[in-house]
């Protein structure tokens, strides 16, 4: 209604979000995940506990793996991973505690990118603040993934164009990163690198310039003359 459609356009978006597997992930989450959740009671029936954990194990590993593919861009994700979001959702809300340490936001980082690769900010940003509250409370709030959680946040907020709130946590990120690892790391260089996007959104032009700069430098040191890194902020700075 606030985009002033006819119904067919309706209609006919609603078609292409249902080929897309987009109109039921954006019901109420119990909707898609309690079929989801009795498959998985049905499976666990006699099994001992080590098989049911096993079981989990294997199957959040799996979906982990599909949600490191999903693209941060505009680029449309594939049909798996689309079929993969509810169970994303499933995991995330329920079964954490079965996650290594490493795969803990990724069932989160998933969500976010799958609904910000779409415009739903709103629904991204859920997932991306559970993602932060999750990680604070199973890591801590000085861990690298706390800073990872910032900068998808801050991404989310870019693309939005809130600025002030995008840059308040890029520079969180920096900060986490630069008290844990000192100035010379990639992350850092990362962090810098995504202050310089944002900086250059805004026609910040020095500001972006100096921290282009800054992450050309270290990314040669890094790195050397010829690695696709330094390439591709070479373009960044140009």
């Amino acid at each position: 209604e606030s985009l002033g459609w006819d119904s067919d356009q309706v209609e006919q978006a609603r078609g292409q979000l249902l080929d897309r597997q987009l109109l039921q992930t954006m019901q109420k989450t119990d909707r898609v995940q309690s079929p989801i959740r009795q498959f998985w009671q049905q499976q666990f029936i006699g099994l001992p506990q080590t098989e049911k954990e096993q079981l989990q194990q294997a199957v959040t590993q799996s979906l982990v793996a599909i949600a490191r593919e999903i693209p941060q861009s505009d680029r449309e994700p594939s049909l798996s991973q689309a079929l993969a979001v509810p169970h994303l959702a499933e995991v995330a809300q329920n079964l954490i505690g079965v996650l290594k340490p490493e795969d803990l936001t990724w069932p989160f980082i998933g969500l976010t990118r799958f609904y910000a690769n779409y415009g739903l900010y709103e629904l991204a940003e859920h997932w991306g603040r559970k993602c932060l509250a999750v990680v604070r409370l199973y890591l801590g709030v000085a861990h690298p993934d706390v800073a990872s959680c910032y900068n998808n946040l801050a991404y989310i907020y870019k693309t939005q164009g809130r600025y002030k709130e995008a840059e308040a946590l890029y520079l969180q990120a920096l900060e986490i990163r630069e008290s844990l690892f000192g100035e010379t790391h990639p992350d850092v260089a990362i962090g810098w690198n995504n202050l310089a996007a944002l900086y250059y959104a805004q026609e910040r032009y020095e500001e972006a310039e100096a921290l282009y700069l800054k992450t050309l430098e270290l990314r040669r040191t890094l790195l050397g003359d010829e690695h696709p890194e330094v390439a591709t902020t070479c373009n960044n700075l140009a």
